[in-house]
């Protein structure tokens, strides 16, 4: 299975093993002259990479390089030769062989990750898997999710998608469904921003794109940001279900015109799950958004899965395709008003997976 993060010729910090990578070689070599010798060892120009700075400066700097010439493959082989031998710099190989696994049983960007934990649907969600490395870059401008799609198809389990990998100190995500009105939307942001003072009120003032109050308090959130040195995913759930939501929907699409403003798209990230309309607002950037539709899962996702939970195994399965459909028939067969064919396919595919 080919390796993304050797593939992309951008550096995928946006995964928990390209973040652990960066950290470990920095601090094993952190003398810009061991580091020069390294590039030397991968046949990279080290002279088109700037070695000057503290480590994290260079260090940066030569994975980026290396990925954009597809060369960090050759980078890692020629640090591993750097390497005392085992057991010490255990830390730094364990990182270099979990970049190489990355699609492995336990990596970030493994399939076994499509069956989700608990009672959550199974989903495919390609498209906003290509997505999501992009919105988790806080230096690119895709700033602005918009997932439609059928009420029960999934749309929020996009939460956990973006949530996995996720920088816990730094990013935080806040989820805003249907059940929530306005004044609680406002608190929720505001305490998971950790602005100081007490939430603004909302006044008499009409609600509209244009509303001065909505535009402050967006100002008031990412300056909060920028204070407590925090970036915030902002998840606004079902748009198209529960009462008020007319409102809550102007707030979001208030702050999806603000993100035009660069210092907005370093801090935040918005997430609309459900967005009834076809277009968003027209003062919203167009090249600031990326949309996703919940796709269906057909036989041939499930057989997908089914042959690689076989070949993680080293299990043989006599026939793959029967399985696949014979997991998707009794899904159906499970399928009511109560239970969503996409809740019905997971418990299937667990009891299928657990007795593998």
């Amino acid at each position: 299975m080919a390796n993304p993060i050797f593939e992309s010729k951008r550096y995928r910090r946006d995964l928990a093993e390209a973040r652990a990578l960066e950290e470990q070689l920095k601090l094993r070599f952190p003398d810009a002259v061991e580091a020069r010798t390294i590039v030397g060892g991968a046949a990279l120009d080290d002279t088109q990479i700037d070695m000057t700075g503290a480590p994290s400066t260079f260090w940066a700097a030569i994975l980026d390089f290396a990925a954009r010439t597809l060369e960090l493959e050759a980078l890692l082989n020629s640090a591993e030769q750097k390497l005392r031998p085992a057991p010490k710099d255990a830390d730094v190989r364990n990182a270099i062989e979990r970049v190489r696994q990355v699609t492995a049983a336990n990596g970030s960007l493994s399939p076994m990750r499509l069956l989700l934990s608990g009672d959550r649907p199974f989903l495919g969600r390609t498209s906003l898997r290509e997505l999501v490395s992009e919105l988790r870059n806080w230096n690119s401008s895709a700033s602005i999710l918009v997932v439609r799609g059928e009420r029960d198809s999934g749309r929020t389990e996009t939460q956990l998608l973006l949530d996995e990998g996720r920088d816990a100190a730094r990013e935080k995500f806040v989820l805003l469904d249907e059940m929530m009105p306005l004044e609680s939307t406002f608190r929720a942001i505001w305490k998971n921003a950790g602005a100081a003072g007490p939430v603004p009120s909302l006044g008499q003032e009409p609600l509209t794109t244009e509303s001065a109050m909505l535009m402050d308090f967006w100002t008031d959130v990412k300056d909060a940001l920028e204070t407590n040195d925090r970036c915030l995913w902002v998840l606004f759930d079902d748009l198209d279900k529960g009462a008020g939501r007319i409102a809550v929907r102007t707030l979001a699409e208030v702050l999806a015109i603000r993100l035009k403003d660069v210092s907005f798209q370093r801090r935040l990230r918005l997430v609309m799950l459900g967005y009834p309309e076809p277009q968003l607002p027209g003062k919203v950037v167009a090249a600031l958004v990326r949309n996703d539709t919940t796709d269906d899962i057909d036989d041939s996702e499930v057989r997908a899965f089914v042959d690689f939970c076989a070949k993680v195994a080293g299990k043989q399965i006599g026939d793959p395709a029967a399985a696949a459909t014979d997991i998707c028939a009794k899904a159906k067969a499970k399928t009511s008003d109560v239970v969503p064919y996409l809740e019905a396919l997971n418990v299937e595919l667990r009891a299928w997976h657990k007795g593998l």
